[in-house]
């Protein structure tokens, strides 16, 4: 089976990531797709870096996904988003959260696990 998905970009360096990280990772090259949180939130440059952004997060990609199945690549991942997650799953809505470590960063068998959970939706 072959998975058929859209590819967002959700990270905080918004349409610089078009640019700066799709050539240099593969996904999502030749996509100019991504979530511009300055529309679900306004907040300090501070409050938006660092530890602590991944709920800042939550309601742009929540916005995005609605109830389609997705993965969320992120290394800033709240319990209670784990949760909420788990819930998704067990109502039906396959979600999947991969959570890389910020001293290594995203992996062959990260893209991996997405790749075999997309095929399974």
């Amino acid at each position: 089976m072959v998975a058929v998905s859209d590819t967002v970009w959700a990270t905080m360096w918004l349409d610089a990531s078009v640019n700066h990280f799709a050539p240099r990772t593969g996904i999502g090259t030749g996509i100019a797709t991504y979530i511009d949180f300055d529309v679900h939130h306004q907040h300090t440059l501070a409050e938006r870096t660092g530890g602590g952004v991944g709920p800042y997060k939550h309601p742009g990609i929540l916005a995005t996904v609605g109830d389609r199945p997705f993965v969320w690549i992120d290394d800033d991942i709240a319990e209670w988003q784990h949760h909420w997650a788990a819930q998704r799953n067990a109502g039906g809505i396959p979600t999947l959260f991969i959570q890389p470590d910020p001293a290594v960063g995203l992996t062959e068998e990260h893209v991996a696990l997405a790749h075999q959970f997309l095929g399974s939706c």
